[in-house]
């Protein structure tokens, strides 16, 4: 019998406004012989009821380390009882290859999980065994994740599969042909700064769009993102991160290809604010439900929250 799924927790914010009530004065009457008018004392200023706001609930995904925080958010999304179709190993050495992994597992219904370059560690292949999936991917090439660890997978799916190659840039292009057969948003991060690229993959994957995962110091978009972007068929683009992140080059030609009135920039002044611009656009009218913060000096944590926060198209803040 299926457990059933945790209730989400939720974290509510309400805007409150305070009325200010202005009294008029009516003159003070004036007796047969001239006198002082007398004072009116002001009216006492009107009490404004403020609603009362609950303490958010909070809780934890955490483990004894990167592998074991992977697994506890991938338990999270995936509760007891759950299996998932497809599995996606991504090497903690090369995460910048594994970006695409987001929006892909989250496009195809499946989880996100950490291994080491060479071996399949302990807690990840347990994971594995629990969620039963129908297939495994490996992101990247033999550089990235070792055979022996293809050999380890065979053990707890039908089918293993590698997708990508050397490079973040080819290898978020594999994964997105893979994942996507059409899509009419998309998002562009670059792969030299984690956080900008883990907030643009969450929204992405929150959102079921790809991400594409370039060299953002280019001075113009590569011809195989330009032609994914036609062939995917996207009318509208997020460029994450500030022109120092992704260049005025690339961003020149999106707006070729999509129209500039299709494509905003998501920056700002450090990597918090730039996480919460890629949010405030991603959810212009953001519902109260949950949120995931993750140590922004740390991105590996964050990446292993991002699975969870696409999964259930919540944001992920730095």
């Amino acid at each position: 019998m299926t457990a059933p799924r945790p209730r989400s927790r939720t974290l509510t914010a309400v805007a409150l406004a305070a009325t200010v009530v202005g009294v008029a004065l009516a003159p003070a009457p004036v007796a047969a012989a001239p006198e002082p008018a007398r004072a009116v004392p002001a009216a006492a200023p009107a009490t404004v009821a403020l609603p009362a706001v609950a303490a958010p609930t909070l809780s934890r995904v955490s483990g004894a380390d990167r592998y074991a925080v992977s697994v506890a958010a991938s338990r999270k999304a995936f509760p007891t009882g759950s299996t998932a179709p497809v599995v996606i190993l991504v090497s903690d050495r090369s995460r910048t290859a594994g970006y695409g992994a987001i929006p892909a597992a989250a496009a195809t219904g499946g989880s996100v999980l950490l291994t080491a370059p060479d071996a399949l560690p302990a807690s990840t292949a347990a994971e594995l065994d629990r969620l039963n999936p129908a297939r495994v991917v490996l992101v990247g090439d033999t550089t990235v994740i070792a055979t022996a660890v293809a050999h380890a997978a065979i053990r707890y799916a039908p089918v293993v599969q590698r997708v990508g190659t050397t490079g973040p840039g080819r290898t978020s292009q594999a994964l997105n042909r893979w994942a996507f057969g059409s899509a009419t948003k998309a998002w562009v991060v670059t792969s030299q700064r984690a956080t900008d690229a883990v907030a643009g993959a969450t929204a992405a994957g929150a959102h079921r769009s790809p991400v594409i995962v370039l060299d953002g110091t280019l001075g113009d978009l590569p011809p195989a993102n330009a032609d994914l972007l036609r062939d995917l068929g996207v009318t509208s683009v997020t460029v994450v991160g500030s022109g120092s992140s992704v260049s005025a080059g690339i961003e020149a030609d999106l707006k070729a290809i999509v129209g500039s009135a299709n494509v905003v920039r998501a920056s700002g002044s450090d990597p918090f604010a730039v996480t919460a611009r890629v949010n405030a656009l991603a959810w212009p009218a953001m519902a109260p439900g949950t949120a995931y913060l993750a140590d922004g000096r740390d991105s590996t944590n964050g990446f292993a929250g991002a699975l969870l926060a696409a999964r259930t198209k919540r944001p992920l803040y730095f």
